[in-house]
């Protein structure tokens, strides 16, 4: 492994240990860097699937504590498509290899907000009794998780831009330049 390959690893390591001790701190509902380490991670892993697994290890490890903690809270019904939208963010962070610039920054959390909400509670719309097995039942069910978004949405503002904002100071490089190679 070379030293550049190191430095991956250990900041990767970094925010995944911060994703998984920030999740277990109960607060703000939603609020939680996970989208931002997915994307984080699948632009700087050089191997794709590696990134995906490291995405989902992270959220599966804080799952698991959490169910620990207090059963029926990490693992329930319908969280494989949670496990799914986390997939799809990671992916998108793929694109932020080859050109990464202020304006992926920008639009990230968007992004990763959108997916997160309608995969995530389309789930909870397949799953749970008290909606509906039709169009208003789906209405119902994103209409009731609105207030949820905001803890997801303010987070991937504050720590997309804050995670890769961090890695190019660090590596005095400027937006706009390759961040791994393919």
């Amino acid at each position: 492994m070379n030293n550049q390959s190191q430095k991956i690893a250990l900041i990767i390591f970094v925010a995944v240990a911060f994703g998984i001790v920030s999740r277990m701190f109960p607060g703000f509902p939603n609020f939680s860097p996970i989208g931002a380490i997915c994307i984080f991670a699948g632009s700087l892993i050089p191997k794709k699937w590696l990134s995906i697994l490291v995405s989902l290890g992270m959220i599966f490890i804080t799952d698991a504590l959490m169910e620990i903690s207090n059963p029926g809270m990490g693992f329930y019904p319908g969280q494989y498509l949670v496990y799914i939208s986390y997939i799809f963010i990671t992916i998108y962070g793929f694109s932020f290899k080859s050109n990464l610039n202020w304006t992926k920054v920008i639009q990230a959390p968007i992004f990763a907000t959108a997916i997160f909400f309608i995969v995530s509670n389309f789930g909870c719309f397949l799953t749970m009794a008290e909606y509906s097995k039709d169009l208003s039942g789906l209405i119902l069910c994103y209409t009731k998780a609105l207030p949820f978004i905001n803890g997801t949405l303010i987070s991937n503002i504050i720590f997309i831009p804050a995670l890769f904002g961090g890695y190019y100071m660090v590596n005095n490089k400027s937006f706009g330049v390759s961040v791994a190679k393919v």
